[in-house]
């Protein structure tokens, strides 16, 4: 028989054996949440209905746009980007939802980009997202086409930098016709490739 002095000390070690034990689980199991380089992506902050960090781009005279920040079915702030009229001249000739100088990318690094969107009367089904730097004007390795339709779709992307962006990049999402876009969750972070290994669980059956 223990006796109590005994038993408290057993009970004791085992404590601290578990607690010993759990201690790298709870700080290392759980991977670091990645961080999104996209500021405002999910168009949590806003003012006068506009979205912080962001702004709508395209000429004028060829496209009328207006951006603002709506709540989605759930009630959740999403971004909405509705042109009414269009015309094709030039380059510049679209309806954009752009930040600039806020995304970073270091050439050769792979990044992933993800969001959720919608669209209404959109007769392509689909829009172009792109992080491009503007000084001078060139690719970053990343341009995408990516379909919308009437329901919330989520998208997932994953790139390699060609080359670095910082305080001159763009990352723009734009199309070229009239109708609504509605998009957030937009993110872009480092990608971490989750290495998986295949292993015979359960060993052949003989034969």
């Amino acid at each position: 028989m223990f006796s109590g002095n005994s038993m408290r000390s057993i009970l004791a070690t085992l404590a601290a054996a578990l607690a010993l034990g759990s201690a790298p689980l709870g700080a290392g199991a759980l991977a670091a949440e990645p961080v999104n380089l996209v500021a405002n992506g999910d168009f949590s902050q806003a003012a006068d209905g506009k979205p912080e960090k962001w702004a709508a781009s395209g000429n004028p005279r060829d496209v009328t746009q207006t951006l603002e920040v709506v709540k989605d079915a759930d009630g959740k702030p999403c971004a909405k980007l509705s042109c009414t009229a269009f015309e094709k001249r030039g380059a510049d000739s679209h309806a954009m939802l752009a930040q600039v100088g806020v995304v970073a990318l270091a050439k050769g690094k792979t990044y992933e980009f993800s969001c959720r969107a919608r669209a209404e009367n959109l007769k392509s089904r689909a829009v172009r997202v792109a992080l491009s730097e503007t000084k001078p004007w060139g690719p970053t390795g990343f341009q995408e086409e990516i379909p919308v339709g009437g329901a919330w779709r989520a998208c997932r992307r994953v790139f390699t930098a060609t080359q670095d962006a910082g305080p001159t990049g763009r990352l723009q999402i734009w199309f070229a016709e009239t109708g609504t876009l509605f998009i957030t969750d937009i993110r872009i972070v480092e990608y971490q490739a989750q290495d998986v290994e295949f292993t015979d669980l359960v060993p052949p059956a003989g034969g």
